[in-house]
């Protein structure tokens, strides 16, 4: 038993310091998605991080006739790091542009982020439907994190 209390004090302090994200102070997160078949033009996601307890964002829309609609809203801190972790672990500084060129017709997701720390970006063309996941698990978890009322959406 002895010899095993420091592997499991080490199992728990290696533990916490995994789940404990540094997120940059500031950094803005933005994913703008287009094109496609559809008559959207654009759809963006602009997640703006500072020194705050919460995080402002913001959604905008531009169908091609040019009306549109945007929402602006808020999540905590601790959202915005489960967000960053979730981009960590499907490593977003590495990822380079992808597409899922056997299809056409599909929409062209860019996700950028801009802090201190990391400036990086991809474009994902179909991103679902490729085999690597990490693209659209980001994707998804930037738009699973900003939840836009119904009466905003373009459809």
């Amino acid at each position: 038993m002895k010899k095993l209390l420091p592997f499991l004090l080490f199992t728990v302090l290696l533990f916490s310091a995994c789940n404990e994200v540094e997120v940059p102070e500031n950094f803005v997160l933005e994913l703008v998605s287009g094109g496609g078949y559809s008559l959207i033009a654009y759809i963006q996601y602009t997640i703006t991080a500072g020194d705050g307890e919460t995080v402002p964002w913001r959604y905008e829309y531009e169908m091609l006739d040019g009306t549109g609609d945007s929402y602006d809203s808020e999540m905590s801190m601790e959202e915005a790091k489960a967000l960053y972790r979730i981009l960590l672990e499907n490593d977003f500084d590495i990822l380079e542009d992808v597409s899922a060129d056997f299809i056409t017709d599909l929409t062209v997701e860019r996700v950028t982020l801009e802090s201190e720390e990391l400036n990086h970006s991809f474009r994902a063309y179909g991103s679902g439907l490729l085999p690597d996941k990490r693209h659209s698990n980001i994707i998804r978890a930037i738009i699973d994190s900003c939840p836009v009322p119904e009466d905003y959406l373009p459809f």
